[in-house]
């Protein structure tokens, strides 16, 4: 019985050492795959580095299908568009900053613009401005987080602009609401879902070629955008 007990210790003992040497030698070759290959380790570090940056910059979101009617609706009215402009203002280390200008242009010697809507929207990716939902934020409220966020902080809309008079007979500022955007490089679809500081809203689409606003051909519209950004206050025909 002693020599059985005896035996049965020592093939334990046997057992343990193989055991341990296995995992020494499993460990050596690990570290000496490490040490012969140090550009493995460098790699894997740069791919993940590589994605990490690329999820954090930017945040793609499934386009919205938009069926465009080019015109809006407001106080039970419907008004048409007919022009489209962009001003981009880039990337600004979150957001890539759009301006869309939608406007009804009679003709470029009329000083009268009858329809005028502008939204200020920021897409959250470095490589460009892509589409999405946008939803209003009031950002002059104290801190709030737009990391990833489809968003817009501003906005107007005005009725019966004259450049030449600079009577403007209707003007809000927009508070609330969505716009829908698809689309890339100059064409684009809106749809949007506005609510005005005057508690009325404003809803349509738009969709065209978009023209850069400072194009050669769109003095009207210039005019148009540089007499609301002077009138703090627009002066009022009614």
């Amino acid at each position: 019985m002693d020599y059985q007990v005896s035996v049965m210790m020592m093939n334990l003992r046997v057992i343990r050492s193989r055991f341990i040497g296995f995992k020494l030698k499993n460990m050596k070759t690990r570290k000496s795959l490490t040490a012969r290959f140090p550009w493995i380790a460098f790699t894997l570090l740069f791919i993940s580095l590589g994605i990490f940056f690329s999820c954090s910059k930017d945040k793609d979101e499934a386009e919205p299908v938009i069926e465009t009617k080019n015109e809006l609706s407001y106080n039970g009215q419907t008004y048409p568009l007919n022009y489209g402009a962009i001003e981009d203002y880039e990337y600004d280390g979150s957001h890539t900053n759009y301006e869309f200008h939608l406007f009804h242009v009679i003709s470029e010697s009329d000083p009268v613009i009858p329809t005028y809507l502008f939204v200020d929207l920021f897409s959250p990716n470095e490589s460009g401005f892509k589409g999405g939902t946008f939803h209003y934020i009031d950002t002059d409220n104290g801190e709030v987080d737009l990391e990833g966020k489809y968003y817009f902080d501003d906005g107007s809309f005005a009725r019966n602009i004259n450049v030449e008079t600079e009577e403007i007979e209707e003007y809000s500022d927009i508070k609330g609401g969505t716009v829908k955007v698809s689309g890339s490089g100059s064409d684009y679809k809106l749809e949007f879902d506005l609510v005005l500081e005057n508690g009325k809203n404003v809803k349509g689409s738009y969709g065209g070629t978009f023209s850069p606003l400072h194009a050669t051909n769109a003095v009207s519209r210039i005019q148009t955008v540089n007499l609301l950004n002077k009138l703090s206050k627009p002066k009022s025909v009614k």
